[in-house]
């Protein structure tokens, strides 16, 4: 990560565009970017307004971007087809209903346990009944790794490990799916989130399907190399059983890949 960086990646300057970061934020917002074909999208905590612009914008009918940041407003301000607005997650204030497909790529990390239900439930009221909510943030294995986590990125508050994350967007959501995808830079939980239980929300879970079994092996080498290191900073905390577990899969992951 960069010395520089101040809780947002900003794409457009030298130092981050051939970055890994970028990468992984451009590899989000491709998958967001599925969803959005003629839709009214929120980004929420859309950072500098990269990814809303060159991915969301073009595909959506219109897109509201907002972040406690300035820079989005700033720099893109608004048009017939975008408005950005600075706003804080902890109180959001939009109509309600307003948005078909409402966007939280790695955002809910960066907010206390009880303030990111704040968010989460502030971005719940302004999505419609019908709609469609998409969120990343970092995927973590055992509760144990945690701590480590935090203390890498201090703009983190808090983590989540799939079983946490699953409770909290239980609570809110009668709707929730999650995925763990296995990015070559950083592994995350992609999760869909809708306010009614429908069938249609098939076809959305058949989009993220289809990307990951086009990624499947980049994705799987990855899968096989964080089990290791996950292994090893496990096994340095006790965890013996669970470290023995994701080595003995890191193991069968590569001799599966070695046998094809």
């Amino acid at each position: 990560m960069s010395d520089n960086y101040k809780g947002r990646i900003e794409p457009t300057s030298e130092e981050w565009k051939s970055s890994k970061w970028t990468a992984l934020l451009k590899e989000r917002y491709y998958i967001a970017s599925l969803f959005a074909e003629d839709k009214v999208v929120l980004d929420s905590c859309c950072g500098t307004g990269y990814g809303t612009m060159n991915f969301i914008v073009p595909k959506a009918r219109f897109t509201v971007g907002f972040d406690i940041c300035e820079s989005a407003a700033g720099d893109y301000g608004k048009s017939e087809k975008h408005e950005f607005l600075t706003m804080d997650g902890k109180d959001v204030k939009l109509n309600s209903e307003a948005f078909d497909l409402v966007l939280s790529l790695d955002a809910v990390e960066h907010f206390s346990k009880e303030d990111g239900v704040r968010y989460l439930s502030g971005i719940k009221n302004s999505c419609k009944k019908d709609g469609l909510i998409i969120g990343t943030t970092p995927l973590v294995i055992d509760n144990s790794l945690i701590l480590a986590y935090l203390e890498w990125n201090k703009y983190h508050l808090f983590m989540y490990t799939k079983a946490s994350l699953e409770k909290t967007l239980q609570e809110l959501f009668p709707y929730v799916k999650i995925y763990e995808i296995y990015s070559q830079v950083c592994p995350y939980f992609l999760f869909l989130c809708g306010r009614t239980r429908l069938d249609d929300f098939s076809q959305n879970e058949e989009k993220i399907r289809t990307f990951m079994y086009e990624n499947k092996e980049v994705f799987r080498i990855s899968k096989k190399d964080n089990y290791l290191s996950w292994s090893n900073m496990l096994l340095r905390k006790g965890k013996l059983f669970k470290a023995g577990y994701l080595f003995f899969l890191a193991v069968l992951i590569k001799l599966v890949g070695f046998l094809k």
